[in-house]
């Protein structure tokens, strides 16, 4: 195991190492990863991140972060904060390993395993990440988005049993004794019927509910009103507010 220190503008492309290859994929530098703790497929960067290095905007100092006071939790960490967000990312430290364990857990590559018949490897594991991401998301070569635009709700066991009443086939996912997660793609594509619909060339992805897409001249009006109508659908329907897992630059109508 050892720590590997990378500055923010960096690519995020780590190859040869254990511990991040199941965030192969996702899109972006270094120094965005800690500030919305990125994850996918089981995995979150807080889980290799040592330290983080920024500076403070309005008074010019600097402040290396350990792991702790990021306050990392799902898709925020202390950087999304009204003070956090003054500090801007110089450098991640994380901690790897040429040789570790390899997290399978997550359904998707469970099943990807199991249908190709093989062991899984450092190398397998980070290629069917990334084939199931091509299978899911969008070419951001063609089309303009965001990725996942909103967070998987994390509700009281009371919410997930009254849900669960209206919606017996939703999946739930326990993340203590009494929060319980649930997919907002489910949501959004089985209670709203959102998935693979569009609106002012605006739309969910057909293959991942939770991908909004532009997919011609949508303007950033477009977009959030979009999001509005998934939001208060959703509500309606659920008494579940979904949370948008992007961030607003500008002043917009916000649910």
């Amino acid at each position: 195991m050892g720590h590997l220190c990378r500055g923010s503008g960096a690519s995020w492309r780590l190859r040869g190492v254990c511990g991040i290859e199941n965030l192969s994929g996702i899109p972006g530098s270094v120094g965005g990863t800690p500030i919305q703790n990125v994850g996918a497929y089981g995995a979150e960067v807080a889980d290799v991140i040592v330290s983080v290095t920024a500076c403070n905007a309005e008074t010019g100092t600097w402040h290396r972060f350990t792991a702790d006071e990021c306050k990392f939790d799902y898709r925020t960490s202390y950087f999304k904060t009204l003070v956090g967000r003054k500090y801007i990312i110089s450098e991640v430290t994380f901690r790897l390993q040429k040789q570790g364990r390899l997290n399978t857990s997550y359904k998707d590559l469970t099943n990807y395993f199991i249908e190709h018949k093989e062991l899984p490897t450092l190398l397998s594991v980070r290629r069917a990440v990334l084939e199931i991401r091509s299978r899911k998301f969008p070419d951001l070569q063609t089309y303009g988005t965001a990725g996942s635009f909103f967070k998987n709700p994390i509700v009281s066991a009371s919410v997930a049993a009254r849900v669960c009443k209206l919606f017996p086939n939703i999946p739930l996912f326990p993340v203590s004794k009494n929060k319980t997660k649930i997919p907002a793609a489910w949501l959004i594509e089985h209670v709203g019927g959102f998935k693979g619909s569009t609106s002012r060339n605006v739309g969910s992805f057909q293959n991942q509910a939770l991908v909004v897409v532009n997919y011609g001249d949508a303007k950033a009006d477009d977009v959030m009103e979009f999001g509005n109508n998934i939001i208060n659908d959703i509500y309606a329907k659920t008494g579940i507010q979904l949370e948008r897992e992007v961030q607003l630059v500008g002043v917009f109508d916000v649910q």
